[in-house]
């Protein structure tokens, strides 16, 4: 393939909208998984290092710089694990979750269903009928063969964020669920497949152990500790507050406590 194909294939691949059309793209185009293909790349990332634009001009139009850097870095790690169709699904649940598989029909219509609850609609009524919404989902789902494992610790995921809102904050029983959906969620995002996700369900387990109601505050404080050194064994930032220097100031707070 030559460098203007390539190009041009990448840069459709970055104009895709969502991280599951993303995935299906990158699929249906293995080339740019080739040698040839990502020695143009990196040759495109050269250039983009070297200048001091925001906007990078390319032959199509203008590429964001940020952009182009954090999808060639996808490639590099989807390459490194094998330059399959199954690699390639193995980096985009690690980075986006289980939900950025081809998910059955049902189950996408009820997670537009939950995005329709706006931002700005964060009040209490709305946060318990996303639950309720969620819960009716969640076990729906654990009945469908068509749901696989990854698919499931991410709905146990976004329950367990659901569940430690401001409106269930002194609620034992939501703490208590919460503690139990991450934890099911670490039996699938495990550190040697999944390491961002197993880092990023830590932080929130720890989280949810050091407000937990239920059992006494220094065992609670050492299950969060736990976490929270279990995340920092993935080095690289996860969330945007909790990096790596974030954990490490939770650390030190807990053990001071």
């Amino acid at each position: 393939m030559d460098r203007k194909t390539i190009l041009r294939t990448f840069h459709s691949w970055l104009t895709v909208p969502t991280p599951r059309e993303e995935r299906r793209f990158l699929e249906a185009h293995l080339e740019l998984l080739e040698p040839g293909s990502i020695a143009s790349l990196k040759r495109k990332l050269h250039a983009v290092r070297s200048s001091t634009q925001q906007m990078i001009p390319s032959i199509l139009g203008e590429i964001d710089r940020q952009r182009l850097v954090t999808h060639l870095a996808l490639l590099s790690e989807i390459i490194t694990s094998g330059r399959t169709v199954e690699a390639i699904r193995r980096v985009y649940v690690d980075i986006h979750g289980g939900l950025t598989l081809d998910i059955p029909e049902w189950l996408e219509q009820g997670i537009d269903q939950l995005n329709g609850f706006t931002q700005a609609d964060q009040t209490d009524g709305t946060l318990v009928r996303r639950l309720t919404l969620l819960r009716t989902i969640v076990q729906r789902a654990n009945d469908d063969p068509h749901v696989n494992d990854e698919m499931y610790a991410e709905l146990l995921s976004m329950q367990g964020s659901i569940l430690e809102e401001r409106v269930f904050a002194n609620n034992a029983e939501a703490c208590e669920t919460a503690i139990v959906s991450r934890e099911a969620a670490l039996k699938v995002y495990t550190i040697a497949r999944y390491p961002r996700q197993y880092a990023a369900t830590q932080v929130y387990l720890g989280s949810t152990y050091r407000k937990r109601i239920e059992g006494t505050r220094s065992t609670n404080l050492e299950h969060a500790i736990t976490c929270f050194e279990a995340a920092l064994q993935w080095s690289e930032p996860i969330l945007p507050v909790h990096s790596s220097i974030t954990l490490l100031t939770d650390l030190t707070t807990l053990v001071y406590d």
